[in-house]
């Protein structure tokens, strides 16, 4: 061979070991695709004051306190306390502040679940009926003292080019049909005490297909979790109506998966449930949420009580 084919040999050889090694990596990690999700639909769109003016412009100005925060590192005790967004200001007189954190897409990734499980605070974890490690996964929450939601697949506003995977509910389907899908996906999840929506910005506008959604939730004693991926929803009006314990999303943490837009989001989290009284966050098991989380958990304002849903008083 001429020195030229030897260089290229090598060259292919050396190439060949950095794949082998990163692939290596990645199985002993126990890294694994993460499942699609859907963005909130027209989420910048949603006004904020469906909170009330008063309130909107309240959380405004707290997390305007968060550009000097976030010149500082996570835990840095040098960071001043007083540009925390958990002014006197924000204190809500009625009750004791409470903030549910719901993780969605969970069933996945093993690692993330036992992240999550090893917080300081409680962290509902909904699961993707089809997940690999979701059985498993919801009964090691449980035993945890955790609690478990079905994340259910619903259609989406890009269906069928965005697909929102196995046994999803689609527009159009009878009631039989649907029953069929979530008395499987039910069964998938053990100890699953609600249901909210994977996806579904086209679905959750729809009342026929989500009563019968409701319907069946009632009759488990299940509650349902609106993921408000879309501003049209009618998933909580629904179950209001209805009769079924029922809340609403009030915040994504990572619609913008880096750690300063995440911990930027709890901390309006926090702020809408100083305020208010209670907020929810959802988020999914992405490493910057992970890692937002963690620091958050050294930061956070003790004010405000970390909760699983069902200690949240209903949606009016």
């Amino acid at each position: 061979m001429t020195p030229r084919e030897w260089y290229k040999l090598l060259l292919a050889f050396m190439a060949a070991l950095v794949f082998a090694g990163l692939a290596f990596w990645m199985l002993h990690a126990g890294l694994e695709p993460e499942p699609p999700h859907e963005a909130p639909v027209e989420e910048m769109a949603v006004d904020p004051t469906h909170w009330g003016r008063e309130v909107a412009d309240a959380v405004a100005s707290a997390l305007a306190d968060l550009q000097n925060l976030m010149a500082y590192e996570p835990g840095d005790v040098h960071a001043p306390l007083s540009i925390l967004p958990s002014t006197p200001r924000l204190r809500f007189a009625g009750e004791d502040p409470k903030l549910a954190i719901v993780i969605d897409d969970m069933g996945f990734n093993e690692s993330a679940l036992r992240q999550l499980l090893n917080l300081d605070f409680p962290v509902t974890l909904a699961f993707l009926p089809h997940g690999k490690h979701t059985r498993s996964g919801a009964m090691a929450a449980h035993i945890k003292g955790g609690e478990v939601l079905v994340h259910q697949p619903m259609e989406p506003i890009g269906y069928p080019q965005v697909r929102p995977g196995p046994n999803a509910l689609l527009t159009g389907m009878s009631e039989g049909q649907i029953r069929r899908i979530l008395e499987a996906t039910i069964a998938a999840v053990p100890h699953a005490v609600g249901l909210n929506n994977h996806m579904g910005s086209r679905f959750t506008q729809q009342a026929d297909g989500v009563s019968v959604v409701i319907r069946v939730l009632k009759e488990r004693g299940m509650f349902m979790l609106d993921s408000l991926t879309h501003k049209d929803s009618v998933f909580a009006d629904q179950g209001r109506s209805l009769g079924i314990e029922h809340y609403s999303r009030d915040v994504f943490l990572d619609a913008a998966p880096f750690r300063e837009k995440v911990l930027e989001e709890l901390y309006r989290a926090e702020a809408i449930a100083l305020y208010t009284g209670q907020a929810v966050a959802i988020g999914h098991p992405h490493p910057e949420t992970l890692a937002a989380l963690r620091d958050w958990q050294r930061l956070r304002n003790r004010e405000v009580r970390i909760v699983q849903l069902r200690e949240l008083r209903q949606d009016n």
